[in-house]
């Protein structure tokens, strides 16, 4: 079998793992991103084919693999990213090639269908509307009251978003209308993150997480990106689950075995509402934190799943609880002054520090743009620690759950230490260099 890899991920050190054959069955298409500080010389021979393609975003890539599949006998096209999981649904219908249909893929790209897919099943989620015009915006505010999120349908990681406090904003809330815009109620409460893999409309297994900050905090509010796994018993565990469960069930899902990322809210009056799922793996660390924890890759996983080797799955156990931190630049202005080299909190697995002393920084350019990653081990939550799929445990949850304090208050350490050994300065651009020795 001849397969086809649309990427953007810089994995394709791991590619072998997964497809011991891949020097005979793979084709990758993929961004120069991911060919780390390597060129493409040193992939030579690795594959069957190999395209490195500068505008990887552009229609020409779409053209691209068209014509590979033809070259080749491409029998199935796999994907890794947010942003190819459309494009490579619908290349597989002009292709006539088997593997997830523009139904689920617009499910699980499109905000307005896929929650109102789950809402239809009876999932929560926060009242939303197309909006074509600052009147209709307007109105929208006037139903459900302000705070107002506006985004686009296909938005990855809060990028571009806008949410909307003062009545005055809502006429013009970010320019000229390119596009219709998704409005939705802001849902106040904290956020929780379920990862794992699917098939056929059900979970084969999955992990919940907290977030210490929300991804808006994060992208907009300079807040670090701090999550960490839900211990077994702690009340909310099983209620996200099953969660997570509904969702998939609720909507078109991909063929075969595929990751998915899936983010709720937990309301201040005990409801669990969905933000949004994807039928990918979670961006930043959560992978690697997965595998720390489970032994499985997520990238891998659906790799092998979107080919149709849904039976060579790596299966997990028991699970060694870990959770991650990702800092990235404040969003206004700044110049990195210190950056810690080590970091001695207990628990620590790897810390890796990236970011230039003495550089000014001008915002996070992308998700991707770090200055620091942690990863750190929590608790064992005993023997009957068990990555949950599937019918599992049933038990409702209630707010201030023993374990889900004790995980909130290691988060809150991880962001304390960072806090006092990091240190930025926001002073004119003309008092500091742009650009400074290396971390110190």
């Amino acid at each position: 079998m001849t397969l086809l890899l649309l990427n953007r991920r810089p994995l394709l050190d791991r590619l072998a793992a997964w497809f011991p054959d891949c020097a005979e069955e793979l084709v990758v298409v993929t961004d120069p991103s991911a060919l780390g500080d390597a060129g493409p010389a040193a992939w030579s021979g690795r594959f069957r084919h190999l395209e490195v393609v500068d505008d990887y975003a552009a229609p020409e890539t779409g053209e691209l693999v068209e014509r590979l599949v033809r070259a080749h006998a491409v029998e199935r096209i796999l994907t890794t990213a947010e942003s190819d999981v459309l494009r490579a649904a619908r290349l597989r219908h002009r292709l006539g090639l088997p593997g997830q249909t523009e139904a689920s893929a617009l499910a699980y790209r499109d905000k307005h269908v896929m929650k109102t897919l789950a809402g239809a099943a009876g999932v929560p989620v926060a009242p939303m509307r197309m909006v074509h015009a600052g009147a209709e915006l307007a109105d929208f505010a006037d139903e459900h009251g302000l705070p107002v999120v506006v985004k686009a349908v296909d938005g990855v990681a809060c990028l571009g978003q806008r949410v909307l406090t003062d009545p005055t904003s809502l006429r013009e809330p970010a320019g000229p209308w390119p596009a219709p815009l998704l409005a939705e109620a802001w849902i106040e409460g904290d956020t929780f993150h379920v990862d794992g893999v699917m098939a056929g409309g059900a979970v084969l297994f999955g992990r919940p997480s907290r977030y210490l900050n929300s991804q808006w905090l994060t992208h907009h509010g300079s807040a670090p990106l701090v999550s960490g796994m839900l211990a077994a018993d702690d009340p909310l565990f099983a209620r996200l689950q099953r969660a997570v469960r509904d969702v998939v069930r609720a909507l078109p899902g991909p063929e075969g075995a595929c990751a998915f990322h899936a983010e709720f809210f937990r309301t201040a009056d005990d409801r669990i509402v969905l933000c949004e799922i994807a039928c990918r793996a979670g961006g930043g660390s959560i992978v690697e934190a997965f595998e720390l924890a489970t032994g499985v890759n997520l990238h891998g996983a659906s790799l092998l799943g979107q080919a149709g080797r849904t039976a060579d799955l790596p299966r997990p156990g028991t699970v060694v609880r870990h959770g991650y931190a990702t800092w990235y630049p404040p969003v206004e202005t700044a110049t990195l002054r210190r950056l810690p080299q080590h970091c001695p909190l207990p628990g620590t697995v790897k810390y890796v520090p990236s970011g230039r002393v003495g550089h000014r920084y001008h915002g996070p350019d992308s998700p991707s743009h770090r200055v620091a990653d942690l990863f750190f081990r929590l608790p064992d939550d005993g023997p009957g620690d068990r990555l949950v799929g599937g019918p599992g445990s049933t038990t409702d949850g209630v707010l201030g759950s023993t374990p889900g304090d004790r995980l909130t208050d290691r988060l809150r350490e991880v962001d304390r230490w960072w806090a006092g050994a990091a240190r930025w300065d926001f002073g004119n651009a003309a008092e500091a260099p742009v650009d400074g020795p290396g971390p110190a």
